[in-house]
């Protein structure tokens, strides 16, 4: 069988072969098996080497070893390394407890919020101003009913935070607001400061097509907003929302880097009244705002609806990355920086027990007892420290070794790793121990 056959049909010593007749020998050539199957594999391809490509159409060029070389370097650096990339910016979550899996505040029982702003559990508050009323609390999901990661079967929470609305406010003042929100520490700004950044969030509501706001702040003076429309398109389903793409921070304002300083605030928002909505989202405004142009008032929804949260993610880079777990020991471990306590991780503050309780010396005829006392870990700052009395729960109040109890329980001199004496009402005539439990809090 020849090497080359053709449409076209020549004859022996046929004149006149012309450029088109040469292009058509070209376009109807194809290569015979035959012409390559007998030919011995080279064990290298050198750079200088000319290889058959077949095109398009039935159509072959040549190329070089290089020029081979050169593509598969091109795709490398376009495919893999921004995959390498991304996986390690996928290593930074800036929201601390993204999980909502660690309640040391409140057990998993339901708080009443009344107006002003209540923790709801490690590192997340709740702030309402108006008539509007609601409670907060972190429900657990037992196995097999754990959060699944969107179009997986992983579990990526077994907790979500739930806020109830238990007295509604059809209209909103200008001041007024709903929201949750998050202090951000500055040493959790430094991986978002200087470039995009991407928010996702895995929420779900009891109302149909709710719109709510998600709202980035500098925490301290609080004249820098950034807000983005969120909807839950179907109810009681879980959604994950992604906001890639967030705009760079302005360098103005008061976002700060700082080890023991508000870095940022993140806010997602139910409610907002005129004065604290954004004049326009997906820019950064300048004031204090708290919500996002065009977002609806869960406050005039029907008494008992629900809005939940079981993940949120901040990440730098302009894309929305996979969810990326938060194991409990490390959630908690972190959560210790802003709020730890004597009692046992399951027990509620104030609960009448004496596990966990902690004893001072008190020298004869003294009202403050004696013994440094070192915080489980060292906090952000220095915390408030607030005394409970194991044998009657009451809050400020020690029990001393005789059985008499003393109210104005107060810290002193007291750094971000402890405190050194305890200060009480009333004088303990001869040496004793008091005993109590004690909460640090850092407000954040």
């Amino acid at each position: 069988m020849p090497d080359l056959v053709t449409s076209r049909i020549f004859v022996d010593g046929e004149k006149g072969i012309t450029a088109t007749k040469m292009n058509q020998i070209i376009s109807g050539a194809v290569i015979q098996p035959e012409f390559v199957s007998s030919k011995p594999a080279s064990s290298t391809l050198d750079p200088t080497d000319q290889l058959l490509e077949l095109k398009g159409g039935t159509a072959y060029a040549t190329i070089t070893g290089q020029q081979v070389i050169d593509s598969v370097s091109a795709s490398v650096n376009q495919n893999i390394t921004p995959t390498i990339t991304a996986v390690r910016l996928r290593s930074f979550n800036g929201a601390g407890n993204p999980s909502f899996e660690c309640d040391q505040v409140n057990a998993h029982t339901a708080s009443a919020m009344p107006s002003g702003s209540v923790k709801a559990c490690d590192r997340w508050f709740l702030n309402t101003v108006g008539t509007m009323r609601a409670t907060t609390q972190v429900i657990g999901s037992g196995w097999p009913n754990f959060i699944l990661l969107p179009g997986t079967n992983f579990n990526i929470s077994r907790n979500n935070l739930r806020v109830t609305l238990t007295t509604a406010q059809a209209s909103l003042g200008a001041g007024d607001a709903l929201h949750i929100n998050q202090l951000c520490e500055g040493i959790q700004f430094r991986e978002l400061a200087a470039d995009l950044h991407s928010i996702s969030l895995l929420v779900r509501t009891s109302v149909s097509g709710l719109k709510f706001g998600l709202v980035l702040r500098d925490a301290i003076t609080a004249t820098r907003t950034l807000a983005k429309l969120c909807t839950i398109p179907s109810a009681n389903t879980w959604t994950l929302i992604t906001l890639p793409n967030l705009p760079v921070w302005p360098t103005a304002g008061a976002f700060s880097p700082n080890v023991g300083t508000q870095g940022y605030q993140i806010v997602i928002c139910l409610a907002a009244g005129t004065n604290l909505t954004v004049p326009a989202n997906d820019t950064w405004q300048n004031g204090n705002f708290f919500g996002a142009l065009g977002q609806d008032n869960f406050a005039s929804k029907a008494t008992s609806s629900t809005f939940d949260i079981a993940f949120i993610q901040h990440e730098p880079g302009s894309q929305c990355t996979t969810l990326i777990d938060k194991p409990f020991s490390a959630n908690l471990d972190e959560c210790l920086r802003y709020y730890q306590k004597t009692y046992a991780y399951g027990t509620n503050n104030g609960a009448v027990t004496g596990i966990g309780q902690r004893s001072w010396l008190v020298p004869a005829g003294a009202n403050y007892a004696m013994g440094p006392t070192s915080f489980l870990k060292p906090m952000a700052k220095v915390p408030t420290v607030t005394f409970y009395n194991p044998a009657t729960g009451a809050a400020n109040s020690v029990r001393d070794g005789g059985a008499a109890d003393h109210a104005g329980a107060a810290a002193s001199s007291s750094g971000d790793n402890g405190f050194y004496n305890v200060a009480f009402t009333g004088i303990v005539a001869s040496a004793s121990y008091i005993f109590a439990h004690y909460v640090a809090d850092t407000g954040w």
